[in-house]
């Protein structure tokens, strides 16, 4: 996250983002959010709805999974769920918020889009993906399980979801997901 927020700090473009090393972006994902920005400027995000699953091997594993986010307590009551390949910020907005939150070790992005949801609304890319999102074995995403899910329920609780709220539930219910195969595994 140190070299993300580097990287942040010496840009200089209107949009910054970054991609994971084993994310891929497409090639229209650029001119596509660009194309979005110049129709919405005061926009703080702009992200593609649509994203594939890849495998290592840059394989289409499973086909375009959609996310709408309409707002921050959409995210934070609703559904914590967000396409960070393929995203991408106002770097004005972006400084104000003073960047990712190097504290939090796996869902950063999630907490970034929340607080840049307080500066300016969202804008998605609906059409087709624009990013590719590689699930194998070893990624960050796969190998913290049980921690990346009570991150994330810290993250939303911290900005005021309620106990009840469905985000708050959709993290217990992934949890035990997770719990039980474990189980099953062993």
């Amino acid at each position: 996250m140190d070299a993300i927020n580097k990287g942040f700090r010496l840009s200089k473009g209107q949009l910054v983002g970054w991609i994971n090393s084993d994310d891929i972006l497409y090639p229209d994902c650029v001119e596509n959010i660009v194309t979005l920005y110049q129709k919405h400027p005061a926009g703080s995000i702009y992200y593609s709805s649509r994203i594939n699953f890849i495998d290592t091997n840059g394989n289409l594993k499973r086909s375009v999974c959609q996310l709408n986010i309409k707002d921050k307590h959409h995210l934070i009551n609703t559904d914590f769920k967000i396409n960070q390949p393929g995203s991408f910020y106002n770097n004005e907005m972006l400084r104000q918020i003073n960047y990712l939150d190097e504290k939090i070790h796996y869902c950063m992005d999630l907490d970034l889009f929340i607080r840049l949801l307080d500066k300016g609304p969202i804008f998605s890319f609906d059409k087709k993906p624009l990013a590719g999102f590689r699930i194998w074995e070893n990624s960050k995403t796969s190998t913290g399980n049980e921690k990346f899910i009570k991150d994330i329920r810290r993250t939303i609780r911290k900005y005021g979801a309620s106990p009840f709220a469905k985000a708050m539930r959709l993290t217990y219910y992934d949890e035990l997901r997770i719990r039980i195969k474990k189980l099953l595994s062993i």
